[in-house]
């Protein structure tokens, strides 16, 4: 089978109805299968609108996004909504057509090889959980595969595939059972001495405060889990920029967006608590402003977040 239309087909086995992008020769094999498998095709008039829709996109249907750009300065064009994607922690599967296989300049000491051809991979690496420019069909499948579990497991993120034109037009072995959805599992083991310590905490707190973040959003099921929480405990809480519609703002628990662009009843109410607890959030510089050593001094903190790294690289003082 035709490998763009073997990518068709695992595109649409993971629910990605709609794609984004903008026509071009490194890619219109990509677009023609895409068409023939009935997924609906935005064409926009730029890669930088593109990019932010299938973004968008993957933001409103809780499913990952895609965008598809032609090579050379059709996919540099792509790189802010690709960034919005990356520092917003949204799943969006990039692709991108190149130049054939044999006029690329990667591991080259040269800026250009083939027609508008760009070595795209590393440079969008920075901002990607995953880049991989494919030179073997054989490998196709598996890393289209790879790269769809990789944006969407532990914190989101885009990932970047970049296709040679000559390989999206050959054939290779495909059969059914080849074809799966692929399914994350984000469940991670609490450390039994600090989930009670954290118990602890919140039974001993008297101004208890939640504090919601765009990463309670991607975390499966967490939203009516926390909602339990707040009827049962009675707890108010705030939300960051990005979590703002995760719990209607009528709540009578709902106090309001905090920081910089954020609610003065909302910050108010950090500095009043005596115990934030941040779901989904690391309370970044947009939040506390750059204030950090004074940010909630009274308040003992508890950051529930799954990205290590940011917990390792926190703006705040304990």
């Amino acid at each position: 089978m035709k490998l763009t239309d073997v990518l068709a087909k695992i595109l649409k086995k993971n629910s990605v109805k709609q794609v984004f992008g903008l026509q071009g020769g490194a890619v219109v094999h990509i677009f023609d299968s895409l068409e023939k498998y009935k997924i609906q095709v935005t064409y926009t008039n730029h890669e930088e609108s593109a990019a932010l829709a299938a973004t968008a996109n993957a933001k409103v249907n809780e499913n990952i996004g895609c965008v598809v750009v032609t090579t050379g300065p059709g996919s540099t064009n792509a790189i802010t909504g690709l960034l919005a994607a990356w520092q917003d922690s949204v799943p969006c599967l990039f692709i991108s057509g190149q130049a054939r296989s044999t006029h690329v300049s990667y591991g080259k000491k040269v800026r250009q090889v083939g027609t508008q051809e760009v070595n795209i991979c590393d440079i969008v690496r920075p901002i990607t959980k995953y880049t991989k420019f494919i030179n073997n069909k054989n490998n196709f499948i598996h890393e289209v595969n790879n790269a769809i579990k990789i944006a969407k497991e532990g914190r989101p993120g885009p990932v970047w595939l970049d296709i040679p034109i000559d390989l999206q037009w050959t054939n290779i072995k495909f059969s059914k059972n080849k074809l799966k959805k692929i399914s994350i599992s984000n469940k991670k083991n609490v450390r039994k001495n600090k989930l009670k310590l954290s118990l602890k905490l919140i039974n001993q707190s008297s101004r208890p405060l939640l504090v919601l973040g765009y990463g309670v959003r991607s975390s499966n099921k967490s939203i009516s889990k926390i909602k339990k929480l707040i009827f049962n405990k009675k707890i108010p809480f705030v939300t960051t920029w990005n979590g703002l519609d995760l719990i209607s703002t009528n709540n009578k628990f709902n106090l309001g967006i905090i920081g910089m662009s954020g609610q003065r009843g909302a910050n108010k109410a950090i500095f009043k608590s005596d115990l934030l607890l941040c779901l989904g959030t690391h309370l970044s510089i947009p939040q506390t402003t750059p204030l950090t050593k004074n940010y909630a001094k009274n308040a003992k903190k508890l950051i529930v977040n799954i990205d290590r790294n940011q917990l390792n690289n926190l703006n705040l003082s304990f």
